[in-house]
Order: structure tokens, then C-alpha cells, then sequence
């Protein structure tokens, strides 16, 4: 083989590998934008709404994220039945706040329950995260969920676009006067979304 033809060898050979190089590295910029391989994070069936609605039957309201401690908030005035939570109930934490009522959120969500059964909801997610893969199993399998547990659970995510407190991971606490009742748990029942959840969603 002359000097040319060897030398026009060699420049495809190189053309191929950078090629190669090229097309691994865009496949990989594209399986990790997809979420894949990476780390196993299921995509989440939550969404941003505006308010959460809840059955309230012990007096007081349960709201944690899924990995933290539950804060136990009482209802004042408390009447049992279903109950609004607006997201613009959600604040910052002061540092003089109580610490059985720190949220602590490292999920950008808050799932709010009748305290009586919060422990009962946190256990039936982690069946559930076991079964599916799923952190939010609890909103895969509302209804199912709902029957089990026997009253009406929600949540809130948090976003930081929005022009609200509640921007997403941190450390929050609910504000109670702005938490209304809006009926009894049979009555002015609110209709439900894709998710079987209430609520509005955002933009």
C-alpha cells in the first residue's frame, strides 16, 4: 500500500472513532437527561396545585414529607369533616418555631392527614415503594389507598416559580388561620383530578 492510500486509512479510522466518541457522548447526554441510567428516581405523578383538601376527624392535621418526622398541628374551632388547605398556608419556619410542628421537606412535597392516621399512610407508602418502585405510592393507588386508610389524605408541592413560600426543599410550618372546614365529610365533596386527588393545578 503507498504512503497516500495508508495515510487515507488512517484519517478514516480516526474520522470513525471520533465518530464513535461523538455519538457516545450524545447518547449519554441524552439518557441522562431522560433520567436514565442515573439514580432510580421514578417519575413522580404529583402536581402543583393550589389547595389541598383533607378529612379531618381527630382535631388535628398530620403534614410531613415522605423521608421526615410528621408535625402535628390542632385545629382550632375543630369540628370533624372535610378541610381546605391552601398552599399560601405553607410558610417559612421562624427560628423560634416549635418543633413538633417543623416540616421538613426534602421532596418539594407535603402530604397532609388526620394525625391519627399518619403512621398508618407513611406505612402503607413504603408497602407500596417496595411493590412499585414508586416514592408517591400513595397517589398511584389514592382510591385504593383512601379505602384502606378510611379518611381522605392530600398534598402540596411546592414551586419555585410561583410566587409562594413554599418554593420546594426546606423547612416549613403550616399557618393554621388560614386552614377553613368546608363541610362534613359526606357533603361538598370536592370533585377530583387526573390523580384522583382535589385541587387546582398551577400554570
Amino acid at each position: 500500500m503507498s504512503v497516500t492510500g495508508t495515510f487515507v486509512l488512517l484519517l478514516v479510522i480516526l474520522g470513525l472513532i471520533v465518530v464513535a466518541i461523538v455519538a457516545w457522548i450524545v447518547v449519554g447526554l441524552v439518557r441522562a437527561g431522560k433520567g436514565l441510567p442515573g439514580p432510580p428516581w421514578p417519575s413522580s405523578p404529583l402536581q402543583f396545585r393550589t389547595e389541598a383538601i383533607v378529612e379531618i376527624r381527630s382535631g388535628v392535621l398530620a403534614a410531613f414529607d415522605i423521608p421526615n418526622e410528621v408535625a402535628r398541628y390542632p385545629i382550632p374551632d375543630f369540628e370533624p369533616g372535610l378541610y381546605r388547605v391552601p398552599i399560601d398556608a405553607v410558610m417559612e419556619a421562624p427560628d423560634n418555631a416549635s418543633q413538633d410542628q417543623l416540616i421538613g421537606v426534602d421532596l418539594a412535597t407535603i402530604f397532609l392527614v388526620d394525625a391519627e392516621n399518619a403512621d398508618q399512610l407513611r406505612e402503607i407508602n413504603e408497602r407500596l415503594r417496595d411493590e412499585t418502585g414508586s416514592l408517591f405510592g400513595v397517589v398511584d393507588r389514592y382510591d385504593q389507598v383512601v379505602e384502606e386508610v378510611g379518611v381522605r389524605f392530600d398534598y402540596l408541592m411546592g414551586a419555585a416559580d410561583a410566587g409562594i413560600a413554599f418554593v420546594g426543599d426546606g423547612t416549613y410550618m403550616l399557618d393554621v388561620s388560614r386552614i377553613e372546614r368546608i363541610g362534613g365529610a359526606a357533603e361538598n365533596e370536592p370533585e377530583t383530578d387526573a390523580t384522583g386527588l382535589s385541587g387546582s393545578e398551577g400554570p
